[in-house]
């Protein structure tokens, strides 16, 4: 075990290899975590601690991650049309119906009384380009009173002017435009309790001397090396030693960038994005540690880690959004779109246009049931 990890060492920190460095292990071989701390102070405290932990079970994870290179992503979106129904295009509709009005009226009927014949009258309105012609009806005797039938032929033709259709915002479409660089990433998520080793180390290369010369071309700054080097926890001797081989120039600077575009000066028309919404995001990382604990007992609540992170590089994000547009929707604002009058709403942007950049990151969550009605 100890040879092996002697081997990540020397893969992890090739400026080692000249050195002859004789300790390399990890933190679960020998973790001693001692610091030294002078305070002069009166302080009084009465501080009672019961502790009975038992756990249903354990996560014991050691992590190495090392990335040498540049790590880049680029997205982008610039011709992305929709074109909703409804949109009217003009015309010509026809009409050729034949109305019948029934009418009931209460009471006796007078003897002899009947329907007019009005046939071939013209009852259209002369403005209209539509003709109503009364083709006659009938008048017939009830049990409490009587009934007219009317018929009425309507016929003409209707011209549609060009009138574009306004359209519900449920119905708007999102275009999602994301750009991820993430050089290493660790996440775990667990029920159990969880002891985690965890070394992560980003760089752009190596600019090793020539190997003639003492300390195989390291010269005096292989001392300086060495001593950084010769701790009992490979992952901190690893980060001591890039650090110092940075200051010395034996390694470079890496990149890691992240680029989402949406971009309509790509267009002759200017338009990237026509009727819909946009969520375009960029995100750049160098290293990424996440423990999430979501115990099932209160004995399972703990984590115990040893995180080194060392990110030597330029980390940039860019979240571009140019050209776009909405047109003939209605109801943005009762579609769950533009700013909430009532702040329990949740409202989405039109545009949501994020840029995160981020060297290193560590997060680590645990979460307990609850015990005699508290929540821990």
């Amino acid at each position: 075990m100890l040879y092996t990890k002697k081997m990540l060492l020397a893969s992890a920190a090739v400026m080692v290899l000249g050195l002859g460095l004789s300790s390399g292990a990890n933190a679960f071989d020998d973790t001693d975590w001692v610091w030294s701390v002078n305070v002069d102070k009166d302080i009084i405290e009465n501080v009672n601690i019961d502790v009975d932990i038992d756990p249903t079970g354990m996560v014991t994870f050691e992590n190495l991650q090392e990335n040498i290179g540049d790590v880049t992503s680029t997205s982008t979106l610039n011709n992305f049309t929709n074109t909703p129904p409804g949109l009217g295009e003009g015309g010509t509709v026809t009409i050729d119906e034949t109305i019948t009005v029934t009418s009931n009226f209460g009471g006796p009927l007078d003897p002899g009384e009947s329907s007019p014949d009005l046939g071939g009258l013209a009852t259209g309105d002369g403005d209209s380009p539509l003709n109503a012609v009364y083709q006659g009806g009938t008048l017939s005797a009830q049990a409490n009173g009587y009934t007219v039938i009317n018929d009425i032929d309507i016929n003409g033709e209707v011209a549609l002017e060009d009138v574009e259709g306004i359209n519900d915002a449920v119905d708007l479409p999102q275009v999602i435009n994301t750009a991820t660089s993430v050089a290493n990433n660790m996440s775990l998520t667990s029920d159990v309790a969880v002891n985690i080793s965890s070394g992560q180390f980003n760089v752009g290369g190596f600019n090793v001397p020539s190997s003639d010369g003492p300390n195989g071309g390291f010269g005096n700054a292989g001392a300086l090396l060495a001593v950084a080097g010769s701790s009992d926890n490979a992952n901190h001797d690893i980060a001591n030693v890039a650090a110092v081989a940075a200051a010395l120039g034996i390694i470079t600077q890496g990149e890691v960038t992240a680029d989402a575009i949406i971009d309509g000066s790509l267009n002759e028309d200017g338009i990237a994005i026509e009727n819909a919404s946009v969520e375009n995001a960029a995100t750049a990382v160098g290293n990424n540690f996440s423990v999430n604990v979501d115990a099932i007992t209160p004995g399972d609540a703990f984590v115990v880690a040893d995180s080194t992170q060392f990110n030597y590089a330029n980390t940039s994000a860019t979240a571009l959004v140019d050209g776009v547009t909405v047109d003939n929707y209605a109801g943005l604002g009762a579609a769950g779109f533009g700013n909430a009058l009532d702040l329990d709403d949740v409202q989405t942007p039109i545009i949501s246009n994020v840029a995160t950049a981020v060297g290193n990151n560590s997060s680590i969550t645990v979460t307990s049931p609850s015990v005699n009605g508290l929540d821990l």
